[in-house]
Order: C-alpha cells, then structure tokens, then sequence
C-alpha cells in the first residue's frame, strides 16, 4: 500500500521531470510556500496562474487527485473556481496539503535544477 507521502513524492518528482531545466520554474516554487504563507493559499494560486502556469497546472493537477477532496473538483475547469467554493476546513485541509506538495517539488527542483 502506498501511503500519501510517497504519492506526493512520486508526483512531485513527475512534474520536475516534465518541466526539464526550467529556472523560472524553480523559482517560482521556491518562493511559493511563503506566498501562501502571507497571503492565501487562493492569492497564491492566482499568483502562480498568471506567472508560471506550470506550477499552477501541476498544484491543480494534485488537488484533483488529492483523495480526501478531490471530488469537490470534479466538474471544476479552473482550480480557482472551486477553493473559492470551500469551506474555511477544507481550504485548510488544501493549504496544508499544497505546502507539503510545495516542499516535495521544492526538494526535487534543487536536485534537478541547477543554478
């Protein structure tokens, strides 16, 4: 059985590997835990849509798998559209579920990606 930690991991390492050498792309995720940190897990990702759209794509992609929520975005087309529609829990549940992802995909951009 594969627990949600490795889950994460295993995805997160998917997304470096999809975006190949990407600075920008490795900045972008390390300045995005503290973005939500000081300004919303909802702020953020509108942040994140419309500078680097392959993060945005790869946070959305793992809320819409994330097994404890993941059919409040169902028939969601933008991400966006459905946190809005949470309730303050389970945007907190999101958050501290984004913040994990965040770090994994962090970690495995400074392995991959060079300066």
């Amino acid at each position: 059985m594969i627990n949600l930690k490795l889950k994460r991991q295993q995805y997160a390492l998917k997304c470096i590997i999809e975006v190949g050498k990407n600075k920008a792309y490795k900045s972008a995720i390390e300045s995005f835990g503290l973005m939500v940190y000081k300004n919303s897990l909802i702020s953020a990702m509108a942040v994140t849509k419309d500078k680097e759209k392959n993060l945005y794509k790869h946070i959305s992609g793992w809320l819409k798998i994330y097994p404890f929520l993941k059919t409040k975005f169902n028939n969601v087309n933008d991400i966006l559209n459905g946190l809005v529609n949470l309730s303050s829990t389970e945007l907190m549940v999101l958050t501290e579920e984004v913040l994990l992802l965040s770090d994994a995909l962090k970690e495995f951009a400074k392995a991959e990606i060079k300066d």
